[in-house]
């Protein structure tokens, strides 16, 4: 884990002046003047860019996991458990703990503040289950095990800015609220590292070899 950490301490280190960054945003404004703050950066161009983004963490996890094989069996381990925890973790808080936190058309419709949210068009608007970001989370824990196996520095960046964006999408597509999307995508990153440092403590050689070079000459 140290050698993870040493690794890819230049993203680690901006992915946590970030998360600062947006905790003085939260502790300093409403999350209505938040969002629409944002909500104000709108385009053509970002509406199609975003609206299809946001699939990466969701689809992208089938995608990644089938990759990983071919990689090392024991990534895609990784990789699937993680996200099952993740998942598990985002639709325990989603269901159970918070069931009731709107999204943000419903929250601004609610407030009698719709009329200034901008909706993209064509997008399928969720009500509830806002708290956390199931995409960010998801979108987080994929970014964590594609730094772990990259060894390119220019690779991890380019994993980065996806993450980056990907959970950005929740807020520009008014899914989530900025508060949504931090909290998901600690939770992605921590559960995914955990996942992964128990991996290497207690199954440090287990499935290590890939399909590819197991099946084919």
């Amino acid at each position: 884990m140290k050698k993870f950490l040493l690794e890819n301490r230049w993203q680690l280190i901006v992915y946590l002046i970030m998360l600062i960054a947006g905790g003085i945003i939260l502790l300093s404004w409403p999350k209505t003047t938040i969002h629409l703050f944002f909500n104000q950066w709108h385009s053509p161009f970002f509406n199609f860019l975003f609206k299809y983004m946001t699939y990466i963490a969701s689809w992208g996890v089938i995608l990644i996991f089938l990759l990983l094989l071919l990689v090392k069996v024991r990534y895609a381990w990784m990789y699937l458990i993680g996200s099952f925890f993740i998942a598990i973790i985002v639709q325990g808080l989603k269901r159970l703990a918070f069931p009731h936190v709107l999204r943000p058309e419903a929250y601004f419709k609610s407030i009698h503040k719709l009329s200034e949210l901008y909706l993209v068009p064509g997008e399928h608007m969720h009500l509830y289950h806002s708290f956390p970001s199931g995409h960010a989370a998801s979108a987080f824990g994929m970014l964590i095990i594609l730094l772990y196996i990259t060894r390119n520095q220019w690779l991890k960046w380019l994993w980065f800015i996806i993450a980056v964006l990907t959970a950005y999408s929740r807020i520009y597509l008014s899914q989530h609220f900025l508060l949504d999307v931090e909290t998901g995508s600690i939770i992605g990153a921590i559960t995914m590292l955990i996942v992964i440092l128990l991996f290497e403590k207690y199954f440090p050689s287990q499935c290590d070899y890939s399909i590819r070079r197991r099946f084919c000459k």
